[in-house]
């Protein structure tokens, strides 16, 4: 099977589910933090119903470009993880570090000023982040941790769209 996005040439979501399966149980075993960041285009279904889907998918692969662009340690996984989302997967890093690179990432994006006149939130694409850090354990689940996340993504997206929000633990 194949572990990487035809479309975006990052890690699709199989290649994700095993990554962080192995990223789960180093960091476990040597009781060091594991950031996940989740990305959302912001009004990404206007993009794709005003602009044609050539256009979102020009927009795909331009986000996943920015993220491998910030997400430059060895250990940084970018993925694919359906439709306008991605995740970022960072081993060894704390909530801290992963805010500032989630923040840096957000600002990246916003510099392209792709235009987006169809979006609620801006002129130009932008995306919204939510962030989670654990150190692994028997008393969390991987899935728990995804979710976490998830529910990180989604404040962002409540407190205004265009923002970053990490779960607090």
């Amino acid at each position: 099977m194949s572990i990487t996005d035809g479309l975006t040439g990052v890690m699709n979501r199989f290649g994700f589910e095993t990554t962080i399966k192995n990223e789960w149980s180093k960091c476990k075993r040597y009781s060091m933090p594991l950031s996940l960041i989740m990305v959302d285009i912001d009004c990404f279904k206007e993009i794709n119903d005003n602009y044609g889907h050539q256009a979102g998918d020009c927009c795909i692969k331009l986000i996943a470009d920015v993220l491998t662009a910030y997400a430059k340690r060895s250990s940084d996984k970018v993925a694919r993880y359906g439709g306008d989302e991605f995740v970022i997967l960072l081993p060894y890093t704390g909530k801290e570090n992963a805010l500032y690179l989630a923040e840096q990432i957000r600002k990246g994006v916003e510099e392209k000023s792709v235009p987006h006149l169809y979006s609620n939130v801006s002129d130009h694409v932008t995306i919204s982040l939510g962030i989670n850090t654990i150190i692994p354990s028997d008393e969390l689940s991987i899935d728990e941790f995804i979710n976490r996340t998830d529910k990180a993504l989604y404040m962002a997206k409540k407190r205004r769209n265009c923002s970053v929000f990490a779960m607090q633990q």
